[in-house]
């Protein structure tokens, strides 16, 4: 797209679509699978100071995985120092996001969001959490936790499962 700017340590692209004035920067790699897009003016940075030497030690995955069929709306922001993974047929959806993997005292980085998500939009996420298949989550939601259970409807500051044996689709 164009004003794109992919200044990473390495990218694996297939059949995808990338809009305009989006922002890759930093030691992290991408891997965005087939059918899958990012709209416009989302950021993804990784700090240099991941790979400092003092901080070797907390193993920094610096990764972005992207499903196949994703959907990444606009003006999200992903701050990868660990790992996030967006799985097959979700949506990042709306406006405004933000994902956090790294903090004081933070062991468990990873963001991981399972096959067949909906995030709505200005949710945070904090380092250390997961949806499983076929979640929801409510608008302005603030996800600090693993929700390991499928179908579900997430919602609320703290997020908290508001319905169960939800099917969004």
């Amino acid at each position: 797209g164009f004003g794109t700017i992919i200044d990473i340590e390495k990218c694996d692209l297939k059949n995808v679509n990338i809009g305009k004035f989006n922002l890759f920067t930093g030691p992290f790699t991408l891997q965005m699978d087939s059918k899958s897009s990012i709209e416009f003016g989302n950021l993804f940075r990784c700090g240099e100071w991941t790979t400092d030497e003092k901080f070797l030690n907390l193993n920094f995955s610096r990764s972005l995985e992207i499903g196949k069929n994703v959907t990444i709306t606009n003006k999200h922001y992903f701050d990868i120092a660990g790992l996030i993974k967006i799985s097959d047929d979700s949506w990042i959806a709306g406006y405004g996001s933000q994902f956090w993997t790294h903090g004081g005292n933070v062991v468990d980085k990873d963001i991981i969001i399972e096959r067949n998500c909906y995030i709505g939009s200005a949710v945070c996420f904090a380092p250390g959490t997961k949806f499983s298949i076929n979640t929801m989550v409510g608008l302005g939601s603030v996800v600090a936790k693993k929700f390991e259970q499928d179908n579900v409807l997430v919602a609320g500051s703290p997020a908290k499962v508001k319905k169960e044996n939800f099917n969004w689709t």
